[in-house]
């Protein structure tokens, strides 16, 4: 089966090991890789185009991943 990957500039650990799998199964050929390399937007734009659509429910879910995803993070 041929597979194509959508990636980022890099690969997180969780990324890296998610791929691994699919990378070395003999059934599956990785044909193609695109990697995304649009610069990425801060927490502010971010913020200011949510704000601006209208998505204030949004704008609560972003902070609180990021709130919860920097604790995960500072504990390992």
């Amino acid at each position: 089966m041929k597979i194509g990957i959508l990636a980022g500039k890099s690969l997180s650990e969780f990324n890296h090991k998610m791929l691994k799998p699919i990378i070395s199964h003999k059934e599956f050929s990785v044909k193609l890789v695109v990697v995304d390399n649009r610069p990425q937007k801060t927490l502010r734009e971010k913020f200011m185009k949510n704000l601006k659509r209208g998505r204030g429910g949004y704008i609560i879910v972003m902070g609180l991943q990021r709130l919860f995803s920097s604790d995960k993070s500072k504990s390992e």
